[in-house]
């Protein structure tokens, strides 16, 4: 009777150690299958990037991630790094030009850690590119930004909230940015 007992027992880790293979395997295709997603978006978001910036005139640099931006007022000194605190202004519209949030709306700058705070990855990447007084306008495709979940969030303007503003599944993302402050 031990015998039987101890051979159900290895059977059942058997068959255990099977189904996690199985699903490390799966879990392996899935990650497979988000990053040819996330290369496919990023071709996508690209070539609308593109076409706004070629339809509206405006000349733009672009990144090696996909995001581009325009200078409107050039800073000076060294641009922000990883472990830096900087203090922004900046308005966030989706690309048809509906404002999701304001710093000047709010008639507070945020400031942030870069690299140590919960930012979308395109914010990291776009403050690292500005040195103190710099201001410009970057594009983010959908992965840098929300991605395929998009975002709803109470919208607070003037000092009051007025409801709930969503930022739609794999938008690309506007942000006009005035680099106010540097702390190492």
């Amino acid at each position: 009777m031990k015998f039987f007992h101890l051979f159900r027992f290895q059977i059942g880790i058997g068959l255990c150690v099977l189904g996690l293979l199985g699903c490390n395997t799966q879990n392996q295709k899935n990650t497979r299958e988000a990053r040819e997603a996330y290369k496919e978006q990023l071709l996508v978001d690209d070539q609308i990037i593109s076409n706004y910036l070629r339809e509206n005139n405006i000349e733009a640099k672009r990144t090696s991630s996909g995001i581009y931006y325009h200078t409107l007022k050039e800073g000076a000194g060294m641009p922000a790094q990883r472990g830096d605190s900087v203090m922004v202004h900046y308005t966030g519209k989706v690309l048809d030009g509906k404002t999701f949030d304001s710093s000047l709306y709010r008639d507070e700058p945020f400031a942030v850690r870069i690299g140590t705070t919960s930012l979308i990855a395109g914010w990291t990447e776009l403050l690292q590119l500005m040195p103190k007084g710099e201001k410009a306008i970057f594009y983010l495709p959908s992965g840098l930004g929300y991605q395929t979940g998009g975002s709803s969030q109470t919208v607070v303007m003037n000092g009051s909230s007025y409801g709930v503003e969503t930022i739609p599944p794999n938008a690309i993302l506007v942000f006009e940015v005035e680099m106010l402050d540097i702390l190492p």
